[in-house]
């Protein structure tokens, strides 16, 4: 390329800012750390919650069998397709969410299907001094809160059901996030291949400059410095961007095998059906 190899030859190394190489670490140092902040505040927002259906089964044969006989036979209900579901509440913003944002309405989970008890309701709060939200059942629904819900809140709830399931949520709180555990994983993906993508590929384009200026221009000429500068900044901001969201993932990863371990094995004093507001309106 005889265009290029003259433009290459008749630049100079120049003394202005754009070439100065401290300039261009600076401008690397800045897009890592903007990577990394803008992967932090998308990954995390400032108030969210994640809902989830962990799963349901039914109950013959497992260790709820006995739990959901029993709640079957104390409400008086003619369970014809019994059903065990575990739903998730995690608070994962990065504050706590205020009794005042849920605008004095509960959250609603609708499940499609008569909601006949409550077999099991753990509260983690992560701190002391946070009381548990109050549970009422509704027909097809269970309704949380309104409550204080601290930072890492994890709300775990077992119930029987007649028949299978699905999980809708009803309710929208107005400055909170709600996400699903589908929508994360497809979000994250994106944003783990987008980042770590360029992070691995950087590495490449800066050997072809290597190997034009080597083997094209006979020497590496000083006016390459900026543009690999510049790259080698973005791989680092990518690989360092990419870094963070394989840690966090990892981390969620163990959190919801905790939690899952949590739900597969009954809890060892389920609550009692009478503290629990049922209305069968």
């Amino acid at each position: 390329m005889p265009g290029v190899r003259a433009l290459l030859l008749s630049a100079g190394p120049g003394d202005s800012w754009y070439g100065s190489e401290v300039f261009w670490a600076i401008v690397g140092a800045v897009v890592g750390a903007l990577g990394v902040w803008a992967a932090f505040r998308s990954a995390r927002p400032r108030r969210a919650l994640h809902v989830a259906l962990a799963w349901q089964m039914q109950p013959a044969g497992t260790n709820w069998e006995r739990e959901a006989a029993e709640a079957a036979r104390l409400t008086r209900r003619v369970v014809r397709d019994p059903h065990v579901a575990t739903v998730t509440v995690v608070a994962s913003g990065a504050r706590d969410i205020a009794r005042s944002a849920f605008d004095e309405r509960p959250l609603e989970l609708e499940f499609g299907v008569p909601v006949v008890a409550v077999l099991s309701a753990l509260s983690e709060p992560g701190r002391d001094g946070v009381p548990d939200p109050a549970l009422t059942v509704t027909d097809t629904t269970l309704r949380v809160g309104p409550a204080l819900l601290a930072r890492r809140h994890a709300l775990l709830y077992t119930v029987l059901l007649d028949g299978p399931c699905y999980l809708k949520i009803r309710s929208e709180l107005p400055d909170v996030t709600i996400l699903g555990p589908t929508r994360r994983r497809v979000r994250f993906r994106w944003l783990l291949a987008l980042t770590l993508g360029p992070s691995a590929a950087w590495p490449l384009v800066y050997a072809a400059g290597l190997a034009h200026a080597t083997f094209v221009t006979g020497r590496f000429h000083p006016t390459l410095e900026p543009l690999l500068g510049v790259l080698a900044g973005l791989g680092f901001g990518c690989f360092m961007t990419g870094t963070f969201l394989a840690f966090t993932g990892v981390s969620g990863r163990e959190s919801d095998i905790e939690i899952r371990n949590n739900f597969h094995r009954p809890a060892p004093q389920p609550p009692r059906l009478d503290t629990l507001t049922h209305d069968r309106r």
